[in-house]
């Protein structure tokens, strides 16, 4: 768009002496003239600059105009040069030739000879202020194409700018979603850690419960072995049927402690829940410590995660029996907090307390004031971690006779409490006899199983894998299958359960296993009643009258 900023007039007048009296004349009145021999030198000169262009009508006549008219037609949008043309009197109103001219060049004026000089020259001079506006009509638009441009490199820089933020976000997106995921898994693998070093804390005390009732179920195999006396075995197999279901109790518990799951909340009665973790605390504390429990009356149900429940209470009565040095008594309490809508849940010892630097500290992961090799620093972790995930919160705090009093708040639940499981009926005959398909590895579980079976009037057939269940299944047809989660053979309870689904719709499958909670998921994919081992003969009949239904 730039160019020379001119004012000289051009002026193009063949004949005689017009061009150099006409640049006299502008320059006696301070302007510039310029005169130009023809309209061949003409198109260099306007090229150079231009601000009005002067034309006597005779240097047109008959002249080659192209190149004048593609000048003109050349011009950028803010130009339109001024012409006045210098014609000759007409002899009437009007001159057609000049009419012509003016629809040839444009923004032309006409001066008719003879002419004063001062008409002249006030002529030049107004074309020149018309030029001159638009000499700043391009200055402004220069102004304004260079704020466009410079504008434009903003955007650019703006965009160039955004971009590389939206690749900067992108990546810090990702790597904060990473990093989320590598902070779940290591809190997944902390949890699992602090189970297995409360797995740890228990050993002791569920050896010690085993052996006792594997010496329940052997005295009681003794008694049942030698003893005519009627009294004395009915009491021996009353012993050993409540050894038995205090194993499977304890085996639900420690698979509650070591197994990977999913937070499962449930509404539990706390005193219930309390005392029955007392018989568990006693065993695994050792035999200085008396465990002691105080529920007021009337306590609001919660809704937690039972496991994980027993997990933060046991943390922190192994905490109060090592501050103890494995001597005193450790209290479990809890009330209601009615302005609050809370439980408090409180677990208190006889030891020396915990100091303030300590207590400040003591919820941090992997802190610790055991010795080394005593202690992960996982315990009080989990428990904090528990009561926050609960909607509650945990405080320590000091107790009456100057222990450690450790609080943990839950939130009260509007739900109700489940009522009591109805009564299984009573094992007898079963209402029809059934052609029953047993598949079990293991002998000395099946033997018993067989037995059972026979008991509640069934005919019973036993293979030991899942290929031969199929293989007798095709030779001979069965109304029910009952088998074994867990069987060598390539195929398993649950696939097998699957297969017989496919191959024999009409025949019922209840499945069996001593890790119930591991396959709970799968068997109700496969719409088969699971029983976790051990059960007694009311249960397996319940599910058996379940399948066939």
């Amino acid at each position: 768009m730039g160019g020379p900023v001119s004012e000289r007039a051009l002026v193009l007048a063949p004949r005689g002496r017009d061009a150099d009296v006409a640049c006299r004349l502008l320059g006696e009145a301070g302007l510039i003239g310029r005169a130009v021999p023809d309209l061949a030198a003409l198109d260099a000169r306007l090229r150079e600059g231009c601000g009005v262009l002067l034309l006597a009508e005779e240097a047109l006549h008959g002249a080659e105009l192209r190149p004048l008219a593609g000048w003109l037609r050349s011009q950028p949008p803010w130009s339109d040069l001024p012409i006045l043309v210098l014609t000759s009197r007409s002899s009437g109103d009007q001159n057609p030739r000049a009419a012509r001219l003016a629809a040839f060049l444009g923004n032309v004026s006409f001066l008719e000879r003879p002419f004063h000089p001062t008409t002249l020259i006030g002529a030049v001079e107004s074309a020149l202020r018309g030029r001159r506006r638009q000499y700043e009509a391009r200055a402004r638009l220069e102004q304004i194409e260079a704020a466009q441009r410079e504008l434009r490199a903003a955007n650019d820089r703006l965009e160039a700018a955004v971009a590389a933020r939206t690749s900067e976000l992108r990546e810090a997106n990702a790597q904060l979603r990473e990093e989320m995921a590598e902070r779940a898994r290591t809190e997944a693998a902390l949890r699992q850690a602090q189970r297995l070093e409360a797995m740890g804390q228990l050993t002791g005390g569920v050896a010690h419960d085993f052996n006792n009732l594997l010496m329940v179920l052997s005295g009681g195999l003794a008694v049942l072995a030698r003893s005519p006396d009627a009294a004395k075995r009915a009491r021996a197999e009353d012993g050993m049927r409540q050894a038995v279901a205090r194993g499977a109790s304890l085996t639900r518990q420690l698979l509650a402690f070591a197994r990977r799951r999913p937070v499962d909340p449930q509404v539990l009665d706390l005193a219930e829940r309390l005392d029955a973790i007392r018989g568990m605390l006693g065993a695994s504390l050792g035999g200085g410590i008396e465990v002691r429990v105080e529920a007021e009356p009337g306590l609001w149900p919660v809704e937690v995660d039972a496991s994980e429940l027993e997990l933060a209470l046991l943390n922190l009565a192994v905490n109060a029996r090592d501050a103890m040095e494995g001597r005193g008594v450790v209290t479990l309490s809890a009330r209601n907090l009615a302005g609050e809508n809370q439980v408090a849940v409180t677990v208190t010892d006889t030891g020396p307390g915990i100091p303030a630097k300590v207590a400040q500290r003591a919820f941090e992961p992997f802190f610790t004031t055991k010795e080394d090799g005593k202690g992960s620093g996982l315990g009080l972790a989990q428990v904090h971690g528990f009561a926050r995930s609960s909607g509650g919160s945990a405080r320590i705090g000091t107790a009456p006779g100057g222990g450690a009093a450790i609080e943990i708040r839950l939130p009260r639940s509007r739900r109700r409490l489940a009522g009591p499981a109805p009564a299984a009926a009573p094992s007898g005959p079963p209402a029809r006899a059934l052609r029953l398909l047993l598949v079990e590895d293991s002998d000395a579980v099946a033997e018993p199983l067989t037995e059972m079976l026979g008991h509640l009037g069934h005919r019973v057939r036993r293979v030991a894998s899942a290929p031969e269940a199929l293989q007798a299944l095709a030779e001979e047809p069965a109304d029910l299958v009952l088998t074994d989660v867990m069987m060598p053979g390539g195929m398993d309870g649950v696939e097998l359960a699957s297969e017989i689904r496919r191959r024999h719709p009409a025949i019922a499958v209840v499945l069996a296993s001593g890790r119930a909670d591991a396959a709970q998921e799968r068997a109700r994919g496969v719409g088969a009643p699971l029983l976790g081992k051990p059960f007694d003969l009311d249960t397996l009949a319940g599910a058996i009258a379940r399948a066939t239904a």
